[in-house]
């Protein structure tokens, strides 16, 4: 799932923060010695840039908290999405104008973060792992976050490995095998989707009422799966 964000809308968003905080033209500090570090820094839309020359455990210490905002800001903004979503009803094109991140990737992280409670997040694996891994259930999804975090595999690699596993299901079970049961699918984090037979779409996660699947539409989806997965292949390698 790429995210794709549109930084001519970051300045309004410094603006606003500015505006909160008047003289800082930084992020507020949630203590006083961070306030002391984030003081020695200017931050804006497109630079990051120091007040003062820094020592290096200064210089290591922004470093450490620039790479828990970058880690963590996916997380945030699906959160937030979610919850503007359930308490207001809200729209992702407001939700995107007022971030500056585009509907589709807005959708994206609201997904994944719904598909993942906060104590199933794996701290030690980035957003994109998780991304892997949302349309699956939640048993498929905690089994590959462990093997993941086990063999300290990259996007790449789980990508790779879940590729042979999928591949592996479809040589076993054949063309009639339900979709959702070839890549371990579920509708929600329960799986209440999964028993009740509702088969999720394993590239977009859209949902489909496996009772109202003919055994040749369930063949043309995996038709398509393999189709996708070989044009990605050739993609990777050019």
């Amino acid at each position: 799932m790429a995210v794709r964000h549109d930084s001519s809308q970051l300045p309004a968003l410094r603006t606003e923060l500015t505006e909160l905080h008047p003289g800082s033209g930084r992020l507020p500090a949630s203590d006083q010695a961070e306030g002391e570090q984030q003081a020695k820094v200017i931050v804006g839309a497109t630079y990051w840039r120091p007040r003062d020359d820094l020592d290096a455990a200064e210089w290591i210490l922004l470093g450490r908290r620039l790479g828990t905002i970058s880690r963590g800001v996916a997380w945030w903004l699906g959160d937030w999405v979610n919850y503007g979503n359930a308490a207001f009803g809200e729209k992702y094109s407001r939700a995107a104008r007022v971030t500056g991140y585009d509907v589709q990737s807005l959708m994206n992280m609201a997904y994944v973060a719904s598909r993942f409670d906060y104590a199933r997040r794996r701290d030690g694996l980035s957003w994109s792992h998780h991304a892997e891994l949302a349309a699956l259930t939640i048993e498929h999804q905690d089994r590959w976050l462990d093997n993941a975090e086990l063999k300290h595999l990259s996007v790449r690699g789980l990508r790779e490995a879940i590729r042979t596993w999928r591949a592996d299901q479809l040589r076993i079970t054949g063309p009639d095998v339900r979709p959702q049961d070839l890549v371990g699918c579920a509708g929600d984090e329960s799986g209440s989707a999964l028993a009740s037979g509702a088969a999720v779409c394993p590239q977009c996660g859209f949902h489909l009422e496996a009772k109202e699947i003919e055994t040749s539409f369930r063949a043309a989806l995996v038709s398509l799966f393999l189709i996708s997965d070989r044009i990605s292949r050739r993609r990777e390698m050019r």
